[in-house]
């Protein structure tokens, strides 16, 4: 079999240069328009859903009339960042 040959993209040489990285992984890629989003709740502070936003259509604070299990009515849900 032999050493085992590593893939990397076209792409990493490019950013190799331009950061002095050695190795590449899928967190090196670039951020993209869409993100991961968290949305907690006004009233009781806990993040009950995750979704994704489109940072080009929507660049506020995402904001949403959504279901609290825990206050167990419909209450303002917020965006905040996933830990």
């Amino acid at each position: 079999m032999g050493s085992a040959v590593r893939f990397r993209p076209k792409a990493f040489e490019v950013f190799a240069r331009e950061t002095g990285a050695k190795e590449w992984s899928m967190a090196d890629k670039k951020k993209g328009p869409v993100e991961k989003i968290a949305l907690q709740c006004t009233e009781c502070k806990r993040k009950n859903y995750t979704t994704e936003k489109n940072r080009r259509n929507t660049p506020g604070k995402l904001e949403l009339n959504k279901y609290c299990p825990f206050d167990r009515k419909h209450t303002l849900h917020r965006e905040t960042k996933i830990k």
